[in-house]
């Protein structure tokens, strides 16, 4: 890789929004009345990134949990 992809990359990484994140969140983590998210807990991994890595994170332990519409349904619903 030459000195201008890097430079790119790197443009691109840090474009994106960053802000706080939780780190690691799924479903153990959530608190939840029907149809709605209520409290996220277990903040020890937490940190500053970008919060697309949660949603990410997330919605991979849904479909490895077997709960596809689940992740779905957070998808749209974020």
């Amino acid at each position: 890789m030459n000195c201008g992809s890097l430079k790119i990359a790197r443009d691109r990484h840090f474009d994106r929004k960053r802000g706080p994140r939780r780190g690691l969140l799924d479903s153990h983590n959530m608190l939840c009345n029907p149809g709605d998210i209520t409290a996220v807990v277990n903040w020890e991994d937490s940190g500053y990134g970008d919060p697309g890595v949660d949603v990410a994170y997330c919605r991979m332990e849904l479909f490895l949990e077997g709960m596809n519409d689940a992740a779905d349904e957070f998808l749209l619903d974020g």
